[in-house]
C-alpha cells in the first residue's frame, strides 16, 4: 500500500476524486441516498487519501470562527468517507490532524458539515 493525499476544492479538476471516494467506499444500492454536496459556509479545503491514485478516503475541513475561543483555533471536518481499512483511516485522521496544527489550531470537532 502506497498512501498519498491531496487538498483540493470544489474548483481544481481533482474535484472528481472527493466524489469518487463515495463511490468507492459504499455498495450501489446505497449510492443513491449518498450526498457529495458540501456546506460552502466556513468550507476551506479537502483531503483526499489515495492509495496508488485510487481515491480511498475523504474529508472536508471546515473553519467556523463562531466556535473558536479567543486563542483556540477549532477546526470542524465533515464529509468523511472511508474504505473499511484502519491504516487508511488512521492515515486521513493523522494528516487532518496535521493541517490543524500549521494553522495553530487547538482542537477538532467532526463530524460535522460546517454548521453543526
Amino acid at each position: 500500500m502506497v498512501l498519498s493525499h491531496r487538498y483540493i476544492t470544489p474548483d481544481s479538476p481533482d474535484w472528481k476524486n472527493f466524489d469518487q471516494v463515495a463511490f468507492n467506499c459504499n455498495s450501489v444500492d446505497v449510492l443513491p441516498f449518498l450526498s457529495n454536496g458540501i456546506n460552502t459556509n466556513y468550507f476551506v479545503t479537502a483531503l483526499v487519501v489515495f492509495d496508488d491514485e485510487k481515491p480511498l478516503a475523504r474529508a472536508a475541513i471546515y473553519f467556523n470562527p463562531y466556535l473558536s475561543e479567543s486563542e483556540n483555533t477549532t477546526w470542524l471536518i465533515g464529509n468523511y468517507e472511508s474504505v473499511n481499512n484502519n491504516e487508511i483511516a488512521n492515515y486521513l485522521f493523522t494528516q487532518v490532524e496535521e493541517f490543524d496544527k500549521s494553522k495553530g489550531g487547538y482542537k477538532i470537532i467532526g463530524p460535522m458539515n460546517g454548521s453543526t
